[in-house]
């Protein structure tokens, strides 16, 4: 929102709530080492059949909340390289969070990133070990945030193997193949980003011509099982924002 608004005056008022927003992720990751889950993730409850609102405990019970995350990580840097851009238009103290985004970033791709399967994993358990199934919106998350690099690209690659004829990813892959409402935004961004438009246009049509993607108002709902049937949770902002801004962007690139 700040670095759309370029509204200093607001920024200043927001100043106190900024800082500590970023300051508790530095502070978390340097007791640790990295950045756990934060013990509601999206993904661990959703549907992986018609009529579930929510989906199976063998899906819950794959979370573990105390584990690396490769998704909290991610953001974490993304948002630290954009609050440090807003204090360098501020004028406020920047270089501390260039700084810890870059080592967060470091250790992530030490911990993460698997050279055998050249991929990142969603998760690292505290012994060292992988779980064994892998959450696709996880390897999505970078590139829809604008960290396009070869890492970024391959797993958006290791995704496109598990895409659907109607354009759908499972949400993990031989265990809930149901997915997410975010997944469609999550999906359109990475191509959008990597600058595939053929990706981005077959995306798009899927996206805007299914039957049932759209709940009332247009928003997009939470959860929805393999065959695209949704569940009953039918306007959310962060599944429905998740998508209209990749929708946005996506429009600007089909454009020019």
């Amino acid at each position: 929102f700040q670095e759309a608004l370029q509204d200093h005056k607001f920024a200043e008022e927001c100043k106190k709530s900024l800082f500590w927003s970023a300051k508790v992720q530095i502070e978390r990751f340097q007791e640790q080492g990295f950045l756990e889950m934060n013990g509601d993730e999206t993904e661990q409850y959703c549907c992986d059949a018609e009529g579930q609102e929510y989906g199976s405990p063998e899906t819950y019970d794959y979370f573990v909340w105390k584990d690396p995350s490769f998704s909290s990580m991610t953001l974490a840097i993304a948002s630290l390289r954009k609050f440090a851009s807003l204090c360098r238009r501020c004028n406020w103290e920047e270089e501390i969070f260039y700084t810890a985004a870059e080592e967060i970033l470091c250790s992530r791709e030490k911990l993460f990133w698997r050279e055998e399967l050249q991929q990142h994993w969603w998760s690292r358990k505290r012994d060292g070990t992988f779980p064994p199934w892998q959450v696709l919106n996880a390897l999505l998350l970078p590139l829809y945030l604008g960290e396009d690099n070869l890492r970024t690209r391959a797993d958006l690659s290791a995704v496109l193997k598990f895409r659907r004829s109607d354009g759908t990813i499972p949400n993990v892959p031989g265990l809930c193949e149901g997915f997410c409402g975010n997944s469609l935004g999550l999906l359109l961004g990475a191509a959008v980003t990597a600058g595939d438009r053929i990706l981005v246009s077959e995306s798009m049509d899927e996206i805007l011509r299914h039957p049932t993607y759209f709940g009332r108002y247009g928003g997009i709902w939470e959860f929805y099982s393999p065959s695209g049937k949704n569940n009953g949770h039918g306007w959310r902002t962060y599944e429905g924002g998740t998508l209209s801004a990749a929708l946005l962007h996506a429009g600007r690139m089909i454009k020019d």
